[in-house]
């Protein structure tokens, strides 16, 4: 995608989120250092899952579009609190990011962290939002 690189990953178990929504995070270690994960919140039963549809990045906005999967009433699930979600891994945080459900709706940002504050000579830290 032009010069946006990415990677999908699985999720690991550790990552629950109660909320439907996305997260965008740096981690310095990887090749590619920010992350977007995106979850459909939590459920009682199993069952449910998130799947990446469709992404594109146009204008320095990235877009992707998730395909939620929900059981039918006659599905037999495991009876378990299940946390669904996806993982994009990208080489560069673009201007805008947007994640939209299959029928157009916005999901919203729930956490947004990208280190990119330097910490001037002479200062110890940077702090930031109170």
């Amino acid at each position: 995608m032009g010069d946006l690189e990415y990677n999908l990953q699985s999720v690991t178990i550790d990552f629950q989120s109660k909320e439907r929504g996305f997260y965008i995070f740096d981690v310095e270690e990887h090749d590619y250092p920010v992350n977007i994960i995106i979850a459909a919140g939590e459920f009682s039963t199993g069952g449910y899952d998130i799947f990446i549809d469709d992404m594109n990045y146009d204008n320095n906005t990235f877009t992707v579009t998730v395909r939620e999967i929900y059981p039918e009433p006659t599905d037999i699930v495991t009876e378990a609190f299940t946390y669904p979600c996806c993982e994009i891994q990208l080489n560069k945080l673009p201007g805008s990011v947007r994640v939209l459900d299959g029928n157009g709706n916005e999901l919203d940002c729930l956490y947004f962290y990208i280190n990119e504050n330097e910490i001037e000579p002479g200062r110890i830290a940077v702090i930031e939002d109170g």
